[in-house]
């Protein structure tokens, strides 16, 4: 564990690379980012990611509370080739139209219904969307062809 002298030392031995400048350096932060400045998916961001995660441990960031919601994640994007892939291998259907008329009916008698359904253009579909008690934006969308491609290209993981 490094002591406060040390961590003035590494700071002003630290120089401005990219986005990174020293002097923005503050002891009390406990946020973490990762991204490439290039838009660059590799696995290397992950592997910093979960690296900044270890180092927030001892901020307490460690999803202890999983009644407030309080800890510690990832945010990352999934392709949506590969969700969709996993969804038809494992034998879920993603939602029909009526499904999503069905969501957005349950989110308005809950008081959660962010958009009403909507058709919107490709590659999105019929969508509406509902905000989870976090006031995250949950999105729910068919009729973007997914289940049906990825069937055609990778067959639906039934025998026969």
């Amino acid at each position: 564990m490094r002591n406060a002298r040390q961590l003035h030392q590494a700071r002003s031995q630290a120089r401005t690379e990219g986005l990174y400048d020293p002097r923005l350096e503050h002891d009390a932060c406990g946020v973490g980012f990762v991204a490439d400045l290039k838009n660059q998916k590799t696995h290397k961001i992950i592997e910093d990611a979960l690296k900044i995660l270890v180092n927030l441990t001892h901020r307490g960031a460690v999803g202890a509370d999983p009644l407030s919601g309080d800890g510690a994640g990832l945010l990352m994007q999934i392709p949506h080739e590969f969700f969709a892939a996993e969804c038809a291998r494992l034998g879920i259907e993603l939602p029909e139209r009526a499904d999503v008329d069905e969501v957005a009916r349950r989110g308005a008698e809950a008081g959660c219904l962010a958009w009403e359904p909507q058709q919107l253009p490709a590659p999105v579909g019929y969508v509406c969307a509902l905000t989870d008690p976090d006031g995250n934006v949950v999105e729910f969308s068919h009729d973007q062809g997914v289940y049906a491609a990825v069937a055609d290209r990778w067959g639906t993981g039934e025998d026969g």
